[in-house]
């Protein structure tokens, strides 16, 4: 049995009950548009000199406009939690696919900063509706499974990152140079929107939940926030993601200010994002509840030291800041998740708990390519915002250390038994 949280404390509404292997469609049909989400999310940091040259902007409205994505998610996150039991998982996905393509398209055609910061938004409103229903329904796995379809949701969200990065300075080179390239990120999603419906219809998988109200769920939320094992690892996460999101966003940029071309640029933040497909892969099947919290301060001091590496500029050093950070980034999504649904009151009060994890996400991802911005506008150069990034990574090494072990195991230890014990991990 697969459930998506009501928000209702100590209750789950049953979806669906697929027959022995169902729930393979539905994932592989999910990986997909998680894909082409990644896709259209990492679709303007290749171009993004050629879009400052044509538009007129500045690095820190650069920077505003690699985050605008993350800022709407933070915004919109706890809205539509709340929306997405009222309307279906089914129909959810299927509007924030329709979304994320018009996001790429209006950003193909943007005359202006200003309406390429709102198209690259919408793209922010279009996640959560099709990230968070994956998200959700690993509250119907347990132990192993849910370990592994949170691997499989946030490995497909990498290696969209990295295919862009990779494709986005060559499809730079068609004509209508970065326009084409944008408009042609939409393509991957719209091509899965059909087996979506397919796969969801057959599983009976549309209709709607009953759910609380906004101000309900918001005070949720609250309690929630009170409660170290879930504020902690959402303090871990702003550091880890802003990271992420920050070098992901200038990293092509800065290897060109570094003197590669624009596709030995696209090639190595390709590489960088396509160690996070494994990473994420496999932390989320090796941590243990009781072992999170080390592995979050383990992976953040390592970051930092990355970090003063990729500070000196030597090609060696910027090697292994890269690989290093790159292996790194993957990891946090899927921790700061499954830590999340493996505390019982987040998983009973689970519009809540998407609703802080994904406006976490939004907060990091807006706070990462800003902060990058504002100092390359003032500075430069990259190195002074990488400096703030380390003194990030370390806070979040420190929160993370004091992250109470017990509390992971205890939740670990209070959840039910596996609703696939052995099928799930087939």
């Amino acid at each position: 049995m697969i459930y998506l949280p009501t928000s209702q404390s100590n209750q789950h509404l049953s979806i669906f009950t697929p027959p022995s292997a169902a729930h393979r469609p539905t994932l592989a049909a999910l990986g997909w548009l998680c894909l082409s989400t990644g896709i259209i999310a990492s679709s303007l940091p290749p171009v993004v000199p050629a879009v400052m040259r044509d538009l007129g902007m500045t690095p820190p409205v650069a920077g505003v406009a690699l985050g605008a994505w993350q800022a709407a998610l933070a915004l919109c996150s706890v809205p539509l939690g709340v929306l997405l039991p009222r309307i279906g998982p089914r129909r959810a996905v299927l509007a924030g696919a329709l979304l994320a393509a018009g996001s790429a398209v209006l950003r193909a055609l943007a005359p202006n900063p200003a309406v390429l910061i709102g198209a690259v938004a919408l793209g922010g409103v279009a996640w959560p509706l099709v990230v968070g229903t994956a998200a959700a329904l690993l509250t119907g796995y347990e132990g192993a499974g849910r370990r592994l379809a949170a691997g499989i949701m946030f490995s497909s969200i990498n290696a969209g990152f990295a295919l862009m990065l990779a494709i986005g300075p060559l499809l730079e080179r068609l004509p209508g140079g970065w326009r084409t390239a944008l408009l042609l990120a939409a393509a991957p999603m719209l091509v899965g929107v059909l087996p979506w419906l397919l796969v969801s219809r057959r599983l009976g998988f549309g209709q709607a939940a009953q759910a609380l109200p906004l101000r309900a769920v918001a005070r949720q939320a609250v309690s929630l926030l009170g409660t170290m094992a879930v504020a902690a690892p959402l303090l871990v996460a702003i550091a880890g993601l802003s990271i992420g999101h920050g070098l992901a966003g200038w990293l092509p940029t800065l290897l060109r200010q570094e003197g590669a071309s624009p596709s030995r640029a696209g090639e190595i933040a390709a590489a960088f994002m396509t160690l996070g497909i494994f990473t994420s892969f496999g932390i989320s099947l090796a941590a243990r509840p009781a072992h999170r919290s080390w592995w979050l301060c383990g992976v953040l001091m390592a970051v930092a030291a990355a970090l003063l590496l990729l500070e000196t500029g030597t090609i060696a050093g910027s090697a292994v800041a890269l690989v290093v950070v790159g292996a790194a980034i993957g990891m946090f999504p899927p921790l700061v998740l499954l830590a999340l649904y493996e505390n019982p009151a987040a998983r009973e009060q689970g519009a809540a708990a998407s609703g802080l994890y994904y406006a976490t996400m939004g907060l990091a991802g807006l706070l990462g390519p800003v902060l990058l911005g504002v100092f390359a506008g003032l500075s430069g150069g990259f190195a002074a915002g990488l400096s703030a990034l380390t003194v990030i990574a370390v806070l979040g090494a420190v929160i993370a250390a004091r992250l109470p072990e017990s509390e992971a195991r205890s939740s670990a230890n209070s959840a039910a038994p596996a609703t696939y014990p052995e099928e799930a991990v087939s």
